[in-house]
């Protein structure tokens, strides 16, 4: 406590005879008055009583009354020697809280009101009352202490009679005070597309009367609804709110007709799609990797049904008003005019071309060549075309096999895979890991060739390599300036062009050029066998004339005889036939084998053998831009470095 008064009885301090004199203190908030110090009495001066102490507080200038049970708990324990200065003797009057205003409902606000119910009244606030301090100024209750009216909630949903003051519900809903604020939560709720009602029902309203199927008409059609109440779902919703004596939550109670929105357009694709699991054996066993060949398309053939969008029927929501449909989206489909044509119909799409159909990413065309945009693998299965040329974009895995009667080209690599080709391969790299085989009735261009079989009836152009493969070419071999040949054999009719044949290892690596020299060595047997039946014939009936011969034999042995003569004349003439043809053979023998060699800008090693028809060198020491050829007067094999020969094959004996 603080403000420390002194009151006393009026006698000098120093009087032999004093009354007992007390010190108030006040607190802060001046609503407590305390005591600060005591002086006892002196001589023939009044103890401390009840009054003495009422007497020097109303002299210190304390407006309220004395505390009189405090004042004579101070005065015991002043008697009995101890503390006093935390009793309160006297107390300010604090203010009062007011009390808000209320609604007094006519029913049980557990349950709904209707539209144009009356559900009850305003009882006013009462205000909060003013405290006094102990000097007597007066106290303002503080803003917790005071109170407010009820007042109607902006957007409540209910209103104020003019007469009477009742309270009115504008909708369907539960009564709700928060604060000094009363409204009307709404029980019934339109979906923002407006073709649906839900509601949360009772079986009964505040006033304790039954909702009923015709009250729930009557709540829509003052909301203006022209769809049906839907009478099953309410009524059932009713009897159970019957039985639990509880509300049931999102009941439809009326719905509008729901637009029939419209249908994508679709391309319905009518060609044979290649889907199926696999081919089934005579045993039964599926080969899964076998899907049959490709189809393809004549020209004029319908190849898809492109169906446009339709705009979809209108609905009708809750109120009557129209609710337009979503329109369906064509479909994103560009057509390739220069293949695919429009029937008359609008709707069949047709051919304008012989080929196959390709569909993707929205384009639907006719191509000559089919594309594989992945791996050839059992996604795809085996790759099987009777016509046109063929795209791979990805591999051709190991297991799998590629048939194809024009240009095919796999930007990946070939796998342990059978392919064959009627036309051009163009491919990142063969690795056939000694399994797979390769066929190109054109010519071959690769990264790489690595472990495999490959039969090329055209030319091989390779970038870098041809590992430990076995390789049979129609036409030239050519390498890269840096390619390698190591191990495995290399055929050719046409030369090879190389920078490294074998390699510091002595891997054994063999050249075979093939100069097909069979043509001249049949026809070498055939001018052999026909002097030899000369001979024979001469040796039985001589060489004389057919006509001295003749008139020598008998008569019995003259057919015989004559048809021996014919067998003569006739190899006598395939001999003068066959010399020519002969002097024509070695003459295109003898250009070809001017033009055909295995040249080497880089190195040869041992281990290396190169072979000219049946003569064969064996490399045994390193060369340098070198180059063998058939020597065609020798027919040995020779080395040539520099333009010279260092070296040779041992001449036929």
């Amino acid at each position: 406590m603080s403000h420390d008064d002194t009151a006393h009885s009026g006698q000098k301090t120093g009087s032999a005879n004093a009354d007992a004199v007390v010190r108030f203190n006040a607190s802060k908030d001046y609503m407590k008055v305390g005591i600060a110090r005591y002086v006892p009495p002196k001589g023939k001066g009044s103890p401390l009583s009840v009054d003495l102490m009422a007497e020097q507080l109303a002299k210190a200038g304390i407006r309220v009354p004395l505390d009189v049970n405090a004042a004579r708990t101070v005065i015991e324990k002043l008697q009995a020697g101890e503390d006093v200065t935390k009793i309160v003797v006297a107390r300010g009057v604090p203010p009062v809280a007011g009390t808000n205003g209320r609604l007094m409902c006519f029913g049980d606000e557990r349950f709904p009101v209707f539209p144009g119910m009356a559900f009850g009244t305003l009882m006013p606030a009462i205000p909060a009352q003013g405290g006094m301090r102990i000097d007597g100024k007066p106290v303002s209750p503080p803003p917790e202490l005071l109170s407010c009216d009820l007042q109607i909630a902006d957007h409540g949903n209910c209103s104020m009679q003019e007469q009477g003051g009742q309270l009115v519900a504008e909708v369907y809903g539960t009564v709700m005070v928060t604060g000094c604020v009363v409204q009307v939560l709404p029980l019934i709720t339109v979906a923002s597309d407006r073709l649906r009602i839900t509601a949360t029902l009772y079986h009964r309203d505040c006033l304790g009367i039954p909702v009923t199927l015709e009250r729930l008409r009557e709540l829509l059609d003052t909301m203006g609804v022209v769809a049906p109440l839907n009478e099953k779902p309410v009524r059932d919703a009713l009897l159970r709110a019957a039985e639990t004596g509880g509300p049931v939550h999102d009941v439809e109670i009326a719905r509008g007709v729901m637009p029939r929105h419209g249908t994508d357009g679709c391309l319905e694709l009518l060609f044979d799609t290649m889907e199926m699991a696999g081919k089934v054996g005579a045993d039964g066993t599926i080969d899964y990797k076998d899907r049959g060949s490709l189809p393809v398309v004549t020209e004029g053939e319908a190849v898809a049904l492109l169906y446009p969008p339709t705009a979809g029927d209108a609905g009708r929501d809750v109120f009557g008003e129209s609710v337009a449909p979503h329109p369906g989206r064509p479909v994103p489909c560009v057509l390739c005019p220069k293949s695919i044509v429009e029937d008359e119909d609008g709707v069949t799409l047709r051919a304008a071309l012989d080929g196959f159909v390709q569909h993707a990413k929205g384009r639907l065309s006719v191509e000559n060549m089919y594309v594989v945009r992945g791996d050839v693998s059992m996604e795809t299965g085996n790759v099987d075309l009777q016509r046109g040329a063929l795209l791979v974009r990805g591999n051709v895995l190991s297991g799998f096999s590629v048939n194809c009667p024009e240009n095919i080209t796999v930007q990946g690599v070939v796998e342990a895979a059978f392919l064959h080709t009627g036309g051009d391969l163009l491919a990142g790299g063969l690795v056939l890991q000694d399994q797979g085989h390769v066929i190109v009735e054109g010519n071959l261009k690769a990264g790489f060739i690595s472990e495999g079989s490959v039969d090329v009836r055209g030319n091989i152009q390779v970038t870098k390599s041809i590992d430990n493969s076995d390789v049979t070419c129609g036409g030239l071999v050519a390498l890269g300036g840096s390619g390698r040949i190591v191990g495995g054999t290399v055929r050719s009719k046409g030369g090879v062009r190389v920078g490294q044949l074998g390699n510091e290892l002595g891997v054994r690596t063999h050249v075979i050029i093939e100069l097909d020299m069979k043509a001249l060595e049949d026809m070498e047997e055939e001018v052999r066998t026909r002097r030899a039946a000369i001979k024979r014939i001469n040796e039985t009936l001589g060489t004389g004339s057919d006509e001295d011969i003749l008139n020598q034999v008998r008569q019995e042995n003259y057919k015989a005889v004559e048809k021996l003569l014919v067998i003569r004349e006739e190899a006598q003439r395939s001999i003068e036939s066959g010399k020519e043809k002969l002097a024509e053979l070695k003459k295109v023998t003898k250009e070809r084998l001017a033009n055909v060699s295995v040249q080497v800008s880089g190195v040869v090693y041992p281990g290396t053998v190169v072979t000219f028809e049946d003569r064969s060198f064996e490399v045994s020491s390193p060369v340098s831009q070198c180059e063998f050829r058939m020597a065609s007067s020798k027919r040995v094999v020779e080395l040539r470095s520099l333009g010279k020969v260092i070296a040779a094959s041992e001449e036929e004996e």
